[in-house]
């Protein structure tokens, strides 16, 4: 039991957030990711959306510039 509290406490004291360990985190679908990874979902779920609001998308400014729009025309519906 002694063997078993001693691999525990050591297993507790690991930095799992560290960058050694993000990138294996994110294969095992843990929640580490790194900057890159999170700026790549973050702009394919804006694309996505944009393409459910039926937007036709060119370009990673396009994205920008479209979900500024869509906010825009909301904000015009809201007066």
């Amino acid at each position: 039991m002694k063997g078993a509290a001693l691999r525990l406490s050591a297993l507790s004291s690991v930095d799992w957030g560290a960058p050694a360990f993000q990138k294996r985190n994110a294969d095992v679908g843990r929640a580490f990711h790194t900057s890159r990874e999170r700026t790549k979902i973050l702009l394919a779920n804006r694309v996505a959306v944009a393409r459910i609001r039926g937007f036709r998308l060119r370009g990673r400014r396009e994205v920008s510039a479209r979900a500024g729009e869509f906010q825009q025309e909301n904000a015009d519906h809201q007066d």
